[in-house]
C-alpha cells in the first residue's frame, strides 16, 4: 500500500485467495478491480494497475485487462 497525502491518493495491489486485487482511494471515491482467475503458479506473470481520475481504474495481467472495475460512490 502506498499513500500520497498531498494528492489524497492511496493505492494497493494485493493477492487474495490466489487472485489479484487493485484498490485506489482518491478523495472521497474508491476504485477496485479484481481478477476472478487465480494466478499461474511457478511462472512469471506481468501485472500492472493503472488509475486516472477521469477514466477510472484498470488491472492488467500479461497484457490483457482483467476484472470488472468498480467505483464508489458512483
Amino acid at each position: 500500500t502506498r499513500t500520497d497525502a498531498q494528492k489524497n491518493l492511496t493505492f494497493s495491489l494485493s493477492l487474495y485467495d490466489g487472485a489479484l486485487k487493485f484498490f485506489v482511494s482518491y478523495g472521497t471515491q474508491t476504485f477496485t478491480a479484481t481478477d476472478t482467475r487465480p494466478l499461474r503458479r511457478n511462472d512469471w506473470v506481468h501485472v500492472a494497475g493503472t488509475f486516472d481520475p477521469a477514466r477510472g481504474i484498470a488491472l492488467v495481467v500479461v497484457g490483457e485487462p482483467v476484472g470488472r472495475p468498480t467505483r464508489s460512490p458512483a
